[in-house]
Formats: structure tokens, C-alpha cells, sequence
């Protein structure tokens, strides 16, 4: 791996892209598991890919023409506060109008609380320890789809996506090793967190 093949799997795979890729495997993989027409599943598909990507992505991108952060890429960990709370509070914004105005089922709504309590929590701790939010992010969606083919067992075709994610996953993590932004423990805590808070809130709540 070079250090502009790091750089392209990096960006492909943002942390802010995460929450749209859950869903999508999710409602088009578990289709059981969440009933929505065809139509539904797109219109909310466009909505959660506005509003956790394009939003809080278009914050960031304002933040740095403003010169308060110094790269799209947020590396540094003395730039991550001031990015790390703004898409805190577009995600609490976020979960509040789907589960509270919305009303989404159980499943989808229990998806968005437990994306908004990982983003919360990596935005406290990574004011004192610099974990890989890219792990943290690819480990959410691997915590979410094992707890839902645990849940809904009969779901054979989520193991594909499943699989995919995983792959994915150790592609993420080495070239965030290769890149030299993380440490092997910054890395691995960083996916631990996401997989073990995802699994556990929507354990908890479905």
C-alpha cells in the first residue's frame, strides 16, 4: 500500500459516509427487518445520507475555509474538538427529528440513537486521547449488522455485506497504520468502541 492509496481509502471511506452505508445494507440486506416501501426506503435513504453526511460534511469544509481546522482529513488531534462537537450536535439534531418528529420503527430509530451516542462519546474522549474515528465509525457498522443478523437470525444474505464490511474494515485500519495518523491501540480502541456501543444499544433497545 503507497501513501495515496491510504489517502483515497480514507476519504472513500469516511466516517460520516458510515451511517449511510449501515442503512443502505440494512434496508436493502434485512429487508425484513425493516418494512418500508421502496419509495420509503430511498426517500429515507436520501435524508439520512443529507443530513449525517452532506450537512455535517459541509460544516467541516466551512470550518476550514475559515482556517480553524487545517485539513478536511482532521488528523491533528488538537483540531478534532471544535469538528467533533459540530457533528455531535447535527447528529442529536438528527436523532431527534427521526425518532421524536418522524417516528421511525424501533429498528432504524434504535440505528440513529446508537450512531449519535458513539459520535457523542468519541467527540469526549478524543479531547484526551486521540482515537481513530475511522475505526470507531467502520466498527458502528459492523457492531449494527452483527447484532441484527443476532436478532433476526433467518437473515442469511446480511452475512454477504457482513463479510464485505469486514474486509473493509482491516483495509481501513491499515491504511490508517500505513498513514502513521494512529497508533495500533488508538486504531483497535477505536473499533472496539464503535462495535461494543453499537451492538449494545440496539441489543438494549430492539
Amino acid at each position: 500500500m503507497n501513501q495515496k492509496l491510504a489517502k483515497t481509502i480514507s476519504f472513500i471511506l469516511h466516517p460520516l459516509l458510515m451511517p449511510t452505508l449501515v442503512f443502505f445494507i440494512v434496508f436493502y440486506f434485512a429487508e425484513i427487518a425493516v418494512p418500508f416501501s421502496e419509495e420509503g426506503r430511498i426517500r429515507l435513504l436520501g435524508l439520512i445520507f443529507i443530513s449525517t453526511f452532506l450537512f455535517p460534511f459541509g460544516s467541516i469544509i466551512l470550518l476550514h475555509s475559515t482556517t480553524l481546522i487545517g485539513n478536511l482529513q482532521i488528523d491533528s488531534q488538537t483540531q478534532k474538538p471544535l469538528p467533533f462537537v459540530t457533528v455531535t450536535v447535527f447528529y442529536t439534531m438528527i436523532t431527534y427529528f427521526f425518532v421524536d418528529k418522524v417516528g421511525l420503527d424501533i429498528l432504524p430509530s434504535s440505528m440513529i440513537i446508537a450512531i449519535a451516542l458513539t459520535t457523542a462519546l468519541v467527540t469526549i474522549i478524543s479531547t484526551t486521547f486521540n482515537i481513530s474515528i475511522h475505526s470507531t465509525a467502520i466498527g458502528g457498522v459492523l457492531g449494527i449488522l452483527f447484532c441484527i443478523k443476532g436478532v433476526y437470525y433467518e437473515l442469511h444474505l446480511l452475512i454477504y455485506p457482513i463479510a464485505a464490511c469486514i474486509f473493509l474494515a482491516g483495509l481501513l485500519m491499515t491504511a490508517r497504520l500505513y498513514l502513521q495518523t494512529h497508533t495500533p491501540f488508538q486504531v483497535f480502541s477505536g473499533a472496539i468502541l464503535g462495535f461494543a456501543v453499537c451492538f449494545s444499544v440496539l441489543w438494549w433497545l430492539v
